[in-house]
């Protein structure tokens, strides 16, 4: 095993993740490049908004277009008069056209795109590796994150503005888990996906390990000391979450707009590995 091949395996997949959403981001737009400068000064470079922004900024410059029946680079161009409120405005409309379009959130469709990026060593059968150690690590946190924030607001309830129905309250710390945590599931799902379209894995293994990560991510190990009173609520609660967050999860995953891409930004890698090759 030569040296790049050992620095890669002791990479920690969340690492290798984001700096291939990054390289993968950097890409979307970059014929408008002047425009999304503009949404890198407004945006938190700590957080992977920006990819999102990206995306929602490329495809409202590209509905703008279409909708204005104006040559894209022409509204491109508009962008390096804007001020940064202006793109910031931009990007959220192209948010909403890229929900409304398509039903997939600018982060989800990321977290799908980038499990084609990243090399994951998942594994055959029952055999464990380091990679599937950790992503089933990341979400066991996540999913940690979510019940205990849960379970600090019970009994607390938001009016809905109908006084005959109230919802519990949900703080944006258990959203904002909630959200990683669906796409993190979007990311794992695609991997094996994306290992099965290659070869990899046949359509019984990719299955077989969807549900064993899936498993394994929302049940705590038997060794986990928890109160009674503490247990019964987080098997409750790890059950309506699973449900809801797989549900949203496997919605974008199987979201055909998002397969296409994914595809075609395969096809290009490879196009891409052929020329190196020569």
């Amino acid at each position: 095993m030569n040296g790049a091949a050992s620095a890669e395996q002791a990479r920690p997949i969340s690492s290798a993740r984001s700096q291939a959403e990054q390289d993968l981001l950097a890409r979307f737009g970059e014929a408008f490049e002047s425009g999304t400068r503009q949404a890198q000064a407004i945006a938190d470079p700590a957080t992977r908004a920006l990819g999102a922004d990206r995306i929602a900024l490329e495809h409202a410059i590209l509905q703008t277009a279409q909708e204005k029946e104006t040559p894209a680079p022409v509204v491109a161009s508009m962008l390096e008069r804007a001020s940064p409120q202006q793109v910031a405005h931009f990007i959220r409309e192209g948010k909403k056209s890229i929900q409304r379009s398509y039903g997939v959130e600018p982060e989800a469709m990321v977290a799908a795109l980038s499990a084609g990026v990243v090399k994951v060593d998942l594994p055959r059968g029952f055999a464990q590796t380091e990679a599937l150690r950790q992503l089933v690590e990341q979400g066991r946190s996540l999913v940690d994150q979510s019940i205990v924030g849960t379970y600090q607001m019970r009994g607390q309830f938001t009016d809905t503005g109908n006084s005959d129905y109230l919802s519990s309250s949900a703080s944006p710390a258990v959203t904002a888990a909630q959200t990683k945590l669906r796409n993190h599931m979007i990311f794992v799902e695609s991997a094996i996906d994306h290992a099965v379209r290659g070869g990899r894995l046949d359509a019984t293994q990719g299955q077989m390990l969807k549900e064993r990560v899936e498993h394994q991510v929302f049940t705590p190990p038997q060794d986990t000391k928890f109160s009674p009173g503490f247990r019964q609520f987080y098997d409750s609660a790890g059950r309506t979450l699973r449900s809801d967050v797989m549900r949203e999860a496997r919605s974008v995953v199987n979201n055909t707009t998002v397969a296409q891409i994914a595809e075609r930004l395969q096809e290009a890698r490879q196009r891409g590995h052929r020329g190196l090759e020569r």
